[in-house]
């Protein structure tokens, strides 16, 4: 049947929408094929094929097609571990997010991170999962992957409720209860670990096991089985496990006390993040002291530093142990100090406290007075049995260190009636402190030793001593009342008792009884005469004895004597001959005296009589009327000794002579000049009275008043009665006591404050003043007369010049100091002056100047021991200053010999200083331990001892030592800041090379 053309039409229109929905649905099921032959190829896991097969699928514009496509891309990229799996998978979830293949995507991914051991990455995927639309096999993979992901990151609990889920009946559940073992273990589930870890895990590869039971074992004080397990596993340990199985092993040996099987472990132990701590110290040097290797204990213990635990004060203890074994004390002593303050364990403490005691007092203490130290003893454990012989040691170490007052108060206290003892201690203070001059405190102990028993032998001792003090202190009377006060000489020690008539004679020459006195010398010397020990004073009374016969006027015994002291005693030539050619003249041998004389002067030139001598000669020509010969010697001494006392009698005697020589304005002009220069001196009034006469046979009258009329000078009937005031005071003055003449003399100067005599009367009354302790009333005394260019005034000048440097009086005393050395004719004064010179200009830095003074005093042929050594020590003070190592040496090793006290101390520290710098660190702490315990009280010198011996102790590696060291320097030195400084910036260093040495452990 045909169709109408509307009908063909219309079947053509209902035809072709048809054949095009054909032509559409043939496309889809060709995709759709694809994706179903690729899905078969994903469960058959030919991964690379579906890749292929989807790759164009993608980009389908059906976007269910496309969808599909890249689910099955991610699935296999993951499938065959593609390194793309994983963007792949994130770039679906963002561009599908709702899809229904998303679940399978997290999942598939956070296997594919748990799989390459990335647990922190898997954790975001597994947290997306819905494990509903899981197949059961995935679940079982899903909490198993997810567990471990959050076992790996340290979360037990999530890890514990995930790994539940799979414990039973599943191919994980050995797995499961490994790891539980493993999280009870981390967790300190010691006992549940080791329950889980005893399971059957046969299949599993469980090879650190071992380890973890080993650590079990341990904790649980099952040493044996610790070390089994530990031992069993060593050989598979890596580096970290074989640090951690050493520290096991080692304290297990260690507990079981195989110390000698501990020390190899110790030793291989790491540290914890390659640091050890002070327990891993402490076990290793235990080990070592045990094992009899002390000094590898100490090597080990010292490195424990500034911690405070029982372990600690435990380890102070047993270090101080070990270095007693290795005979090193002071160290030993440090570290018992330390033990000692902690107090953790009391008993330890104790006997940390009893053993620094016994150190301190056997090789002595640089930190504290043994009576510190043993007080702290005494006074925590009073019923401690060994209480009562350490109290007997303290009173031994007061002695020892020279505290005696501690030692008086302690015998005081426990046997107030042991009077000898108090005495003998009384009587050391007392000549200790006038070795240290200081005399008063010295009479103070002499006093109350007399007081407790006047007739024992110490007391009789202690009145020979004071007689001693006042001959040093000008109070010679008083000398005589402490000589008469011993009855009973034989209580004396034989030398003191010897030495009774020297005192004698000494005190009788002072009071000008001159008859007793050479009778009091002799007697000494007649019975001293084998005795070497005694020869200084043996030589001594000699010389007194020549004096005495000389000041009492019998001028041939004295020339005897003189001669006799010039023969036998070298040093005393200058004295003796001098002397001598003044008793000649005396005796009448005026040639005698000239020819002694004009030989002194060529034997000795620039001799400090010269002065002397050159006057002397000038009076004697004078008085054999060879008048241009004397002023020959007067013009000698007034021009080679400008600053002399003796330089207004030359110049007085120069112009008389001229006056007789015809010389009247010559004469008038050196009398004038005199009168000009020395308005203060002895000889004032004679050139005054001298010119008067040249002026009115002059007929100058009134130039003669115009003249004197610029001077303050008494009327000529006011200088009558002052000279019958003052030959009444001198006629009566042996009669009078102390504070009689005082009185008188007090008067005189206010009477005639410008007599003619009122310089000899100042002098007389300043030494009064001193003797009486009126230091302050004297001084101005001494220095008119000193000012004067008197007879007195060396003697005034230097007993002015000791009251400024000895009490402090008046201002600066350089400049009266070099007054003295200029003038000075007794070479005694001039090397006083010089060693105060030199010490003063140390003290102000001058340095160049010091050392000039010091060469100065070594070239006096006569100089007192002490000062020579003063002279010594800036000497070596020099060399070290200019880098002369040899020489500074050598001069400190004289001194260490010959010095004592401070002078002992500072040459110690720099022998020490010099044995440091030589690498000889050893017998530097030798010399810094003389210096502590022998010359502790001198505080500068002992802290900057501690200081080096802490950088010897640092180089032998000894840590402890140096930090216990610099630390004491810092808490017990405060009045030191830039040796404080010094410690600190030590202590920081030494604490940073022990952080370096702990991190490379």
């Amino acid at each position: 049947m045909r169709l109408s053309l509307f009908s063909r039409c219309l079947l053509v229109l209902l035809l072709a929408p048809i054949s095009l929905l054909a032509q559409v649905h043939l496309g889809d099921s060709h995709a759709q094929q694809q994706l179903n032959v690729a899905q078969q190829w994903l469960q058959g896991k030919r991964y690379s094929v579906v890749a292929a097969i989807v790759v164009d699928l993608k980009d389908h514009p059906d976007k269910v097609v496309a969808q599909k496509a890249a689910e099955i891309e991610v699935l296999a990229a993951i499938g065959m571990e593609d390194s793309k799996a994983i963007s792949l998978a994130s770039d679906f979830v963002k561009n599908y997010p709702n899809a229904l293949g998303a679940n399978q995507i997290y999942f598939k991914a956070g296997g594919a991170f748990f799989k390459v051991g990335q647990y922190s990455k898997a954790l975001p995927w597994f947290q997306k999962v819905t494990i509903g639309g899981l197949s059961t096999k995935e679940q079982q993979d899903y909490y198993f992957y997810y567990g471990y992901c959050k076992f790996a990151s340290k979360d037990y609990k999530a890890a514990e409720d995930l790994f539940s889920k799979i414990l039973v009946s599943s191919d994980y559940a050995k797995a499961v209860v490994y790891y539980k073992a493993y999280m009870a273990y981390a967790s300190g589930d010691y006992k549940i670990a080791k329950d889980l870890f005893q399971s059957d895990f046969s299949g599993l590869k469980t090879d650190r096991l071992p380890y973890f039971m080993a650590d079990i074992y341990f904790r649980e004080g099952n040493y044996q089985s610790a070390i089994q397990s530990a031992i069993g596993y060593l050989p598979k340990a890596n580096r970290s496990e074989v640090s951690q199985l050493s520290k096991v092993l080692g304290e297990a040996y260690f507990s079981l006390q195989q110390y000698e099987k501990a020390i190899p472990y110790l030793l291989d132990y790491r540290g914890n993040r390659r640091v050890w701590r002070a327990e891993d110290y402490y076990q290793l040097g235990y080990c070592y002291y045990i094992t009899g290797q002390s000094k590898e204990a100490i090597a080990q213990l010292n490195k424990i530093l500034s911690q405070e635990t029982d372990l600690v004060q435990n380890a102070y203890y047993l270090l101080a142990a070990a270095y007693l074994k290795e005979g090193q004390k002071s160290q030993a002593l440090n570290a018992f100090k330390r033990a000692a303050d902690l107090n953790f364990n009391i008993e330890i403490q104790k006997e940390a406290r009893y053993n620094y005691a016994q150190l301190s007092y056997e090789i002595g203490n640089p930190y504290a007075s043994l009576q510190e130290v043993f007080d702290q003893f005494i006074r925590a454990y009073p019923k401690d049995s060994r209480t009562a012989s350490l109290e007997e040691l303290l009173l031994e170490a007061s002695l020892s260190e020279g505290d005696f007052k501690g030692a008086l108060a302690l015998l005081a206290q426990r046997n107030p009636n042991d009077i000898k003892a108090r005495q003998q201690i009384g009587l050391q203070a007392g000549l200790m402190a006038i070795d240290q001059k200081q005399m008063t405190l010295a009479q103070g102990y002499f006093e109350a030793l007399i007081a407790l028993d006047t007739y024992s032998e110490a007391a009789v001792e202690a009145l020979f001593w004071q007689s001693e003090l006042a001959l040093r202190t000008y109070a010679y009377s008083n000398a005589f009342d402490y000589l008469a006060a011993i009855k009973n000489e034989s209580l004396l020690p034989d030398r003191l008792r010897l030495l009774l008539p020297y005192q004698k004679g000494y005190a009788f020459f002072k009071t000008k009884e001159f008859t007793k006195s050479i009778t009091a010398f002799k007697q000494f010397i007649s019975q001293t005469q084998s005795m070497t020990e005694l020869e200084t004073e043996r030589n001594q009374a000699a010389l007194r004895i020549a004096d005495a016969y000389y000041s009492s006027g019998q001028f041939s015994k004295a020339i005897s004597s003189y001669v006799s002291v010039a023969r036998e005693q070298p040093q005393a030539v200058p004295y003796a001959l001098f002397n001598e050619a003044m008793a000649q003249g005396l005796n009448g041998n005026t040639a005698k005296k000239i020819a002694l004389l004009v030989s002194f002067s060529t034997r000795f030139p620039g001799h400090s009589y010269l002065p002397k001598v050159y006057l002397e000669l000038g009076l004697s020509e004078a008085a054999q009327e060879r008048n241009s010969e004397a002023i020959t010697y007067f013009d000698l001494l007034i021009k080679e000794f400008p600053n002399s006392d003796l330089l207004p009698q030359a110049m007085l005697r120069k112009g008389l002579l001229q006056f007789n020589l015809s010389q009247a304005d010559a004469s008038l002009k050196t009398l004038q000049d005199l009168v000009n220069r020395f308005p203060k001196s002895a000889s004032f009034s004679q050139a005054v009275s001298a010119a008067k006469r040249i002026y009115i046979d002059q007929g100058r009258l009134s130039d003669y008043r115009k003249w004197v009329g610029q001077f303050n000078l008494p009327q000529e009937s006011e200088a009558s009665l002052e000279k019958q005031t003052y030959d009444q005071l001198n006629r009566t003055l042996g009669s009078l006591s102390q504070a009689e003449q005082i009185s008188k003399f007090e008067q005189y100067l206010k009477d005639f404050p410008n007599g003619a005599n009122a310089l000899s009367i100042s002098y007389n009354l300043a030494l009064l003043y001193t003797e009486t302790a009126q230091d302050s009333k004297a001084f101005p005394l001494y220095d008119i007369v000193a000012k004067a260019q008197s007879i007195h005034a060396e003697a005034a000048l230097v007993a002015y010049i000791k009251l400024q440097l000895e009490n402090g009086l008046g201002e600066n005393p350089e400049t009266p100091l070099k007054q003295l050395l200029s003038r000075s004719q007794d070479p005694a004064n001039k090397a006083y002056a010089l060693s105060n010179l030199m010490r003063l200009s140390y003290e102000d830095q001058s340095l160049e100047a010091a050392l000039t003074y010091a060469q100065e005093v070594m070239a006096l042929a006569e100089v007192p021991e002490e000062i020579k050594q003063d002279a010594q020590i800036m000497l070596a003070r020099g060399a070290n200053n200019k880098g002369d190592t040899q020489a500074a040496i050598a001069a400190y090793e004289s001194l260490r010999g010959s010095a004592s006290g401070a002078l002992v101390a500072e040459s110690l520290y720099w022998l020490a200083y010099y044995k440091n710098a030589s690498a000889n660190y050893e017998a530097s702490n030798e010399l810094v331990l003389e210096l502590a315990s022998d010359y502790g009280s001198f505080k500068l010198w002992s802290a900057k001892g501690l200081l080096l011996m802490g950088d010897n102790f640092y180089a032998l590696e000894d840590l402890f030592q140096a930090q216990y060291l610099w630390q004491n320097v810092l808490e017990n030195f405060p009045q030191y800041p830039e040796l404080i400084r010094e410690a600190e910036t030590k202590i920081a260093q030494l604490e940073d090379a022990k952080l370096n040495d702990d991190t490379d452990a």
